[in-house]
């Protein structure tokens, strides 16, 4: 499976865009954690799922109802096994850096 997570949200003002007296977001930046999740003996599922994710999202285009990207870019990896009720879940993915700009 996919699990994709907001980590972080942070607007960035600019005092150029000023809306009724109010400083409004020049863009933002979200962090977001995304990652294959399988329960098989070894992590391969996991490994390719996030493989796959790397070539779709890193610099990849998405379409951002009401918003334009400005930037896609996987920042760093992630990788970790959880033992849950005698299962072994392998956790492999990255966390991305999506900047965009509303209106």
């Amino acid at each position: 499976m996919v699990i994709l997570q907001q980590e972080a949200g942070i607007p960035t003002y600019s005092m150029a865009r000023l809306t009724a007296g109010a400083a409004t977001a020049a863009y933002e930046t979200d962090v977001w954690l995304i990652k294959g999740v399988d329960d098989e003996p070894q992590a391969d599922t996991a490994e390719a799922i996030a493989a796959r994710l790397r070539i779709l999202l890193n610099d990849g285009a998405l379409s951002i109802s009401g918003a334009t990207q400005l930037y896609l870019r996987r920042e760093s990896e992630v990788a970790f096994e959880e033992n849950k009720s005698g299962r072994k879940y392998h956790h492999v993915g990255a966390l991305y850096r999506l900047l965009y700009q509303s209106p």
